[in-house]
């Protein structure tokens, strides 16, 4: 029986191949590329005594691998879409029990490939629809205010156009990942360098948040209602709250102390992880040789990565969410967590897996406030 999915590879679906597909697993995560493996049943043909899948053209290293499932009436949802890199072969006794699985990665995977030298000029935004052009992705990128020139200071990269990328994100503190646009068989791929979840600070689109969206619940009244079986938090407390700042100038041998913002995401609940600090709080320090600016852009990218201090796992699938898909960059609610757990949650990673029991959600979640 073939899975609840449309494969597609090199844009064109593989009905025959779905038909021998027996699992498909696919891992997200914020800001690392996505992986996919597909495990399919490898027969032998007794008349010419060979495997045909193992030499089946459509498999071959380099074909683009594209994963689809429905999300809910009338959507679908890419999961990944990106070249195969990787054949795994297990040989059987008997003709019974033989597979090859493949396995490949998004885009991101081949902007990882090659190092490049460069001294950009302008600003980060700017430096990344360059970089995003030549890979063919639809970029959606927040602009940035620091503009780099060859009189001042260049953007300088040394190393793959991913690992730059992931740094300019991160000083930033944005995210840089690959998202889909869907139109049945027809997959656009979306670069996307900004603020996950959207900041207030950031001249972007607003979030669109859909009220008919999928949503979590355990030990609530009504049993039919329940999405999970289980879930796990944890909360770490003692992260950084503060940041302060010294600024070097180097044209006048002076440093200037700065102090820059507090964290800077909408909280998700009622408290921050500040309002449960008593004594002395944890304070991220930087130093820059920038401007001011620099410093506080760079201030608060390491307080938006540091105050997601309530971490969470669960497990959910596509039949409890009747129909819809969770992927990372989501926010979700959450119920049957009393009054200080529940609330919204950031998805933070999902592993996907489709087998003959349908398709399964590992979740990775976060939060930066609680509820009382």
């Amino acid at each position: 029986m073939a899975l609840d999915c449309i494969l597609l590879i090199d844009n064109v679906p593989v009905v025959d191949l779905l038909e021998l597909v027996d699992s498909v697993r696919v891992e997200q995560s914020l800001s690392e590329p996505a992986r996919f493996s597909v495990r399919l049943v490898a027969e032998l043909d007794e008349l010419v005594r060979d495997y045909p899948l193992l030499v089946d053209p459509r498999l071959r290293p380099g074909a683009v691998v594209s994963v689809i499932v429905d999300d809910g009436v009338g959507q679908q949802a890419c999961l990944v879409r990106g070249p195969i890199d990787r054949h795994q072969i297990h040989f059987e006794s008997g003709n019974v029990g033989s597979w090859l699985e493949i396995s490949g990665g998004d885009r991101r995977m081949e902007m990882a490939r090659a190092h490049r030298t460069v001294a950009w000029s302008g600003r980060d935004s700017d430096i990344v629809g360059a970089v995003l052009a030549g890979y063919g992705l639809v970029p959606d990128v927040a602009q940035t205010t620091r503009l780099h020139s060859d009189l001042s200071q260049t953007q300088n990269q040394s190393g793959s156009d991913l690992d730059f990328l992931n740094r300019l994100a991160r000083r930033n503190g944005f995210h840089f990942w690959i998202s889909y646009r869907t139109a049945g068989l027809a997959v656009v791929e979306v670069g996307n360098f900004k603020p996950s979840p959207p900041r207030p600070d950031v001249p972007a689109a607003p979030a669109v948040i859909d009220p008919f969206g999928p949503s979590l619940s355990i030990n609530v009244g009504d049993r039919s209602e329940q999405t999970m079986l289980s879930l796990d938090i944890d909360v770490d407390f003692d992260r950084p709250v503060l940041s302060s700042g010294l600024r070097v100038l180097e044209g006048v041998n002076e440093a200037t102390p700065a102090v820059v913002p507090a964290p800077p995401n909408l909280p998700l609940g009622a408290r921050p992880i500040a309002s449960f600090v008593s004594g002395v709080m944890r304070e991220v320090f930087l130093t820059t040789a920038g401007d001011p600016s620099e410093l506080t852009t760079r201030a608060q990218a390491a307080l938006s990565e540091a105050e997601w201090f309530v971490q969470a796992r669960a497990r959910t699938t596509r039949f409890a969410l009747e129909g819809r898909v969770l992927q990372p960059h989501m926010v979700v609610p959450i119920k049957g967590l009393g009054l200080r757990y529940r609330g919204d949650y950031f998805v933070t990673g999902v592993s996907h897996t489709l087998d003959v029991n349908g398709h399964s959600m590992d979740l990775t979640l976060a939060r930066n406030a609680l509820g009382v």
